[in-house]
């Protein structure tokens, strides 16, 4: 994520006390977000498959994502869909989807995140539009079925309202 990228997002995450990451590698974004607002809680969720990813490399491990921890993170190792099974009162203001890059899986991403996010919530949806994958896919489906609401886009990401 660029510093443009990250600078529209901590905009909108100013606004919001708690913060979904779906997608955390490393952590670095998060804890960079973490110490620019650090009135939002933040919930990173990653698989951690330690496999290449073929976007940035070796994907991020749990004890690279421990040493970037901040106070005001914390950390859920599985999908996101497991996660909000496990903890079905999760709910966010913001979320952030930067996970498995395949049409499927950021539609399934998109899908969960939108049980969890608060009416009028944002959306954040990194590489939309920087490569070919399966994310503009998915978001433009989720936007023309009305589920969402384009904001703006800054770099390749994409930022949506929740639609109530």
């Amino acid at each position: 994520m660029n510093a443009r990228e990250r600078a529209v997002l901590a905009g909108y995450i100013s606004r919001g006390d708690r913060v979904l990451e779906v997608g955390t590698a490393d952590g670095v974004t998060c804890a960079w977000l973490a110490d620019k607002c650090p009135k939002a809680d933040f919930l990173s969720v990653d698989t951690f498959p330690g496999k290449a990813d073929g976007v940035t490399g070796a994907l991020g491990d749990k004890e690279r994502w421990a040493k970037n921890k901040r106070q005001n993170m914390e950390l859920y190792v599985g999908t996101v869909a497991q996660c909000i099974k496990d903890h079905p009162k999760v709910r966010c203001e913001v979320a952030i989807v930067d996970g498995e890059h395949t049409y499927k899986a950021c539609a399934a991403d998109i899908a969960a995140v939108l049980r969890v996010l608060t009416a009028a919530g944002v959306l954040a949806c990194h590489d939309y539009a920087h490569r070919k994958n399966g994310v503009k896919q998915a978001v433009d489906e989720a936007v023309a079925a009305g589920k969402l609401k384009l904001l703006e886009v800054a770099g390749s990401m994409a930022f949506l309202e929740a639609v109530v």
